[in-house]
């Protein structure tokens, strides 16, 4: 998209004129486009000795006091990531170990739901649930689940991302712990669909969520986020066995007695960490196992009612509709388009 702006050279700041409409706007835009000729400004002075350079094919006027450009086309290069393959909500046996010299000319992140433990630039190190890492193309991954089950959503990439984590400041083989870590499993199931559906405009979609998944993490960095105390971590291990089996017919009562809790207080601790009840957090996970179910699996509506723990299909359909906006049905369908 190109715009008719007024840059002034301070930051990257932008005046953008539209017209008779002028608003002002603060990005860093990667490319200029002057008159048809493409420069790459990396700091502002090599952008004054640019603009210096363009100063006989431009007004004077506008180079009085400050230097600017009138009419300036403005592309921002979109740093896009090609995903070769994405899974939400992935599982494997417990005991499962994972060992590469080498993972090839990819990315490879990783956000761990249940605890494992890694070794991240030569040391062993125990990550928690809700735990992110990233891998960097040609380097070695190890990581095994010694505890539970493991449940992980991840996805390869191809290299061009590396620009991206650079823009966000993100560094590799480095534990990373975002608040509101269950957001990450949506946008990864979220992502997964856009790729599979590929509607239009869907690579914007997948790009926009990956930026969205880094600005968690850059976001946990800044707050210099840890890893959870050991109640929350309980808590953790309690959720991620509750979501991996969602399935099931938990009560309260059951939650509860994994952290060898009352009821009233596993509710009231619960909802305190995580912000939602038991219940409505487990209708939560059976609809994003649903969605996956019918969307990449290609289930009926009554198989993936019942293996999603739902004995009652309007039930089923009443609840997906809730959460998603649209009926289980509708949204297969939508979906194999």
């Amino acid at each position: 998209m190109f715009f008719i702006l007024r840059r002034r050279v301070q930051r990257y700041c932008t005046a953008v004129r539209v017209g008779k409409n002028k608003k002002y706007i603060h990005g860093r835009h990667k490319f200029l486009c002057v008159r048809n000729k493409i420069c790459l400004p990396e700091t502002v002075k090599k952008l004054k000795t640019t603009i210096g350079s363009m100063r006989a094919s431009t007004p004077t006027a506008l180079f009085q006091n400050q230097v600017h450009i009138d009419c300036v086309h403005c592309c921002r290069k979109e740093k896009t990531m090609e995903f070769e393959m994405i899974k939400p909500l992935w599982r494997e046996r417990k005991g499962f170990s994972l060992s590469r010299a080498s993972i090839g000319d990819r990315y490879i992140f990783i956000h761990f739901l249940t605890p494992v433990t890694a070794t991240l630039r030569g040391a062993e190190v125990r990550i928690s649930p809700g735990g992110c890492v990233i891998w960097a193309k040609n380097t070695p991954q190890q990581f095994r689940s010694d505890e539970c089950e493991l449940v992980h959503d991840w996805f390869h990439a191809m290299p061009d991302c590396e620009e991206l984590l650079s823009e966000f400041s993100l560094e590799c083989e480095r534990v990373y712990y975002p608040q509101h870590s269950e957001e990450i499993t949506k946008i990864f199931a979220e992502t997964e669909t856009e790729i599979e559906t590929k509607n239009i405009f869907y690579e914007r979609v997948c790009n926009a969520n990956t930026e969205r998944l880094f600005a968690m993490l850059a976001r946990s960095a800044a707050e210099n986020r840890a890893a959870p105390s050991p109640r929350k971590q309980e808590f953790d291990r309690a959720r991620a066995a509750i979501r991996s089996e969602c399935m099931n017919d938990w009560t309260v009562a059951d939650m509860a007695r994994i952290v060898n809790m009352s009821e009233s207080a596993f509710y009231r601790n619960y909802k305190a960490i995580y912000g939602i009840t038991p219940q409505s957090d487990l209708a939560a996970a059976r609809i994003e196992r649903a969605r996956i179910l019918l969307m990449r699996d290609r289930l009926s509506v009554s198989d993936a009612a019942e293996m999603c723990g739902y004995h009652n299909q309007y039930h089923f359909i009443r609840t997906f509709k809730k959460f998603v906006g649209t009926t289980p049905g509708k949204y297969r369908n939508s979906s194999g388009r």
